[in-house]
């Protein structure tokens, strides 16, 4: 409530979704069908939990998502810090073949949990692009097993044969996942003002 009244404050519009969705997907859903406007191709979903995202990175995922018709597509970084592949709360991501900043490659899987072992093994970040029929198909599927033992809701379309396509972030964001994650993005937003 008091996020929508500040937007609302600042000019900005918003939606208060309800308070009994399963996933952040679930509740876009929800938001789209009460603008429903036909002229809608693609949602984006950028979540909460990604303040730090460039704008950049988002723009290039959305270009190459329309240029290649992506159902839906999402956005990894590099990892270089090899203590990422043990932290459960930094979700990884591997592709069927190797990311740069030219190429769109499916996802192979989601995970918590990696050895760093594998090949094509990224850092997630959470932003979604849907095209809005894929959307649609996402909140009819029931939830699988998969996706509730991981807490990933993306398992719940590769569970299902629904590609998703991921592209390469030029910059590496800080996502909020830990109270030490807060203070460190409260740190450098203060310095910014």
């Amino acid at each position: 409530k008091e996020i929508f009244e500040e937007v609302t404050k600042l000019g900005g519009k918003c939606i208060l979704t309800k308070k009994d969705h399963k996933t952040g997907t679930d509740r876009i859903f929800e938001a789209y069908e009460e603008l429903r406007d036909d002229s809608i191709e693609y949602v984006i979903n950028l979540q909460g939990d990604e303040p730090m995202l460039d704008i950049e990175d988002v723009t290039n995922l959305l270009k190459k998502t329309i240029k290649k018709k992506s159902k839906i597509s999402t956005l990894a970084c590099q990892i270089e810090d090899k203590n990422f592949f043990v932290n459960k709360n930094i979700v990884k991501v591997t592709t069927k073949e190797e990311l740069n900043q030219n190429n769109l490659s499916v996802a192979s899987s989601f995970t918590r949990e990696i050895k760093n072992t594998q090949k094509n093994i990224y850092h997630h970040i959470g932003i979604y692009i849907y095209n809005v029929s894929y959307l649609e198909k996402f909140v009819q599927l029931e939830q699988t097993q998969n996706e509730k033992s991981q807490k990933l809701e993306q398992l719940r379309l590769m569970d299902n044969n629904i590609d998703i396509d991921v592209g390469l972030a030029k910059n590496k964001p800080i996502g909020v996942d830990t109270t030490e994650d807060y203070l460190e993005i409260k740190k450098i937003m203060e310095y910014k003002n």
